[in-house]
């Protein structure tokens, strides 16, 4: 059996089994307070008898055509993978966005990630643009996105494939 749920500080005390390839990012306690204290409703967790399978932060962000809702970040223990908890994960946040009248779900991904960039496609998330070494002025990403409801003319997605040298970040 396995629920989702809000997730809070001390659930980072206890998700050492979720952190645990390359391509998952830590971040500071700061980042996860922030995040918490700011967008709640968008930071949730799966566990199964209180041991974590994966969790979500996200956030919602910018205005009018170009509000959207953020995965800041979404992952999943190892020992969970392939059981389709990414999935209910993102749905999840997808939902959100849609109460929230977003116009699209995005998040980045690193162009050599494939498995998640295979994830991503079967989710219906298109690259929406790449961005030139935007992990550690580097590697590129991938800007991918899905229109949500609010969206149903996919505005959003529009003029999609164009690649980009900076990248700038909303204000909370």
């Amino acid at each position: 059996m396995s629920f989702d749920r809000p997730l809070d500080l001390y659930d980072f005390y206890n998700s050492g089994n979720v952190n645990q390839d390359p391509f998952t990012a830590s971040f500071s306690p700061d980042f996860y307070c922030d995040y918490l204290a700011h967008f709640p409703e968008q930071c949730f967790v799966q566990d199964q008898f209180s041991r974590i399978q994966g969790y979500m932060i996200g956030k919602d962000e910018a205005s009018n055509a170009d509000y959207h809702i953020h995965v800041s970040a979404v992952t999943v223990a190892p020992e969970f993978r392939r059981q389709n908890v990414s999935k209910k994960l993102m749905k999840q946040l997808e939902t959100v966005g849609d109460v929230f009248k977003c116009n699209f779900c995005d998040l980045f991904v690193r162009q050599t990630n494939d498995a998640a960039n295979a994830f991503y496609s079967k989710l219906g998330y298109i690259v929406f643009r790449i961005v030139k070494e935007y992990y550690v002025g580097q590697e590129d990403a991938f800007d991918r996105r899905k229109p949500l409801r609010n969206d149903a003319e996919k505005k959003s997605v529009a003029n999609a494939g164009r690649a980009i040298k900076q990248w700038v970040d909303y204000e909370w």
